[in-house]
Order: structure tokens, then C-alpha cells, then sequence
């Protein structure tokens, strides 16, 4: 394994607030160098990069579920560790994955913070979509090149008299000064899983903010 893909994946479970984007990194950076098989269907899609405890990688588990053997030998990684990233990949015949691209999307974990320390800098959302262990979204940031910090805000679980409980989240974003010359698209990804212990499917419900430039957005789903 390159060097330069060892650099390209970080660890992803950090319990940090935020993750810093960098507008002149490009979201999808090759980790192949292999042309072998142009005709070949690939396939782009978020998942979780799966690593032993030898950190290597292991196995690419998309956000259904379902689970693939990674023929690519992504070595040097956090031993049992979980990568949130976004690839472009193809699937041999055994239907196992080699990636043609790679690359962590920032994902941490909410938290919770003042109000007086919570930044919500205007941008604009082109996509979101919920599975079972994520929020999804793609978000187009304004910039002038220099870094950005996103993150996700825990603002607890309302308990209803119905019994529902809804869980507020709202989207954090630094500008970071950064000048608002030209447009970027970013992956980000909310994590939802660790509070399966204290929210039900099927009844409960996810409520995300964001500030846009066009306002305020609500989303609402079901956990």
C-alpha cells in the first residue's frame, strides 16, 4: 500500500466534535493504479471500512447491510477500527470489492454544547437521506479554498406524553473566514447507531436542523 493512500484514510470513530474540510482536496482521490478493466461497472456508494487486528482492511459493509470482502490491500490502518468512507469500487466474481477510489467522509459523532459556542455558517443542502445507521447529506459550501469545520450538535431526546421520544440534532458549520468565491460539494455523514439503546424503530423519530441559504431546514424521520 502507497503511502499516499495510508494518508488518504484516517480514522474515522474520533470523539472529536468536529471534521475539517478542506476545499482544495478532492472528495474522490485515486487509490488504484490500475486500468485493467475499463469496461468494468463500477459502482460509488458511502459504507464503513472494516479493519482487523492487524490493520488491515478487511470488509466493506454498505449502509443496507450488506457486507463485501475488500480484495485491495488497505494495510496500516487502526487495528478493529471503523472508517466512514465513500468509494468507487467494482465487484469480481466472487463479489468481493476493489476499489478504483477512496476516501474518509467527515463523520463524527453529535454532541452536546452551549448555544453560545454553536456555529451554524450558511450553506447549501443538495441531498439528505436517512438509513438505519446514518444521516446522509450532501451539502455545497461556499469557498474560497481554506478550511472548513463541520459537525453535528446533540440537543437531547424529547420525551412525549404519546410515548414517542424525538431526538434533535442540527448541523454545526465553521466558515472559518473562509471567502465565498465558488461552490463545493462535501459528503457528510451523522452517526445514529449509538443511541439504539435509548430510541426504538418504528416509533421514534429523528428531527435534524440546518441553516441554508434559503433558511432554516427541518428534516423528519423516523429512527
Amino acid at each position: 500500500m502507497s503511502q499516499f493512500l495510508r494518508n488518504l484514510i484516517r480514522k474515522a470513530t474520533t470523539p472529536i466534535l468536529m471534521g475539517v474540510i478542506v476545499s482544495s482536496s478532492s472528495l474522490l482521490a485515486a487509490c488504484s493504479d490500475s486500468d485493467d478493466d475499463p469496461v468494468a461497472d463500477y459502482v460509488e456508494n458511502l459504507g464503513e471500512l472494516l479493519t482487523g487486528n492487524d490493520g488491515v482492511a478487511t470488509h466493506f459493509r454498505l449502509d443496507d447491510g450488506t457486507v463485501y470482502e475488500v480484495v485491495n490491500n488497505l494495510s496500516n490502518l487502526a487495528p478493529d477500527s471503523l472508517y466512514r468512507v465513500v468509494g468507487l469500487y467494482v465487484l469480481d466474481n466472487a463479489r468481493r470489492v476493489r476499489f478504483a477510489s477512496l476516501s474518509q467522509i467527515t463523520s463524527p459523532r453529535p454532541v452536546f454544547m452551549s448555544s453560545e459556542r454553536v456555529k451554524e455558517d450558511l450553506l447549501d443542502l443538495v441531498s439528505a437521506w436517512k438509513k438505519p445507521r446514518y444521516f446522509n447529506f450532501v451539502l455545497r459550501l461556499k469557498t474560497g479554498g481554506n478550511s472548513h469545520y463541520l459537525g453535528f450538535v446533540d440537543h437531547g431526546i424529547e420525551q412525549r406524553t404519546s410515548g414517542q421520544r424525538v431526538w434533535h440534532l442540527s448541523l454545526y458549520h465553521d466558515q472559518n473566514d473562509d471567502p465565498l468565491y465558488y461552490s463545493r460539494e462535501v459528503y457528510v455523514s451523522c452517526p445514529l447507531y449509538h443511541k439504539a439503546d435509548s430510541l426504538l424503530p418504528g416509533r421514534d423519530s429523528v428531527y435534524f436542523s440546518l441553516q441554508t441559504f434559503e433558511g432554516k431546514i427541518l428534516l423528519k424521520e423516523a429512527y
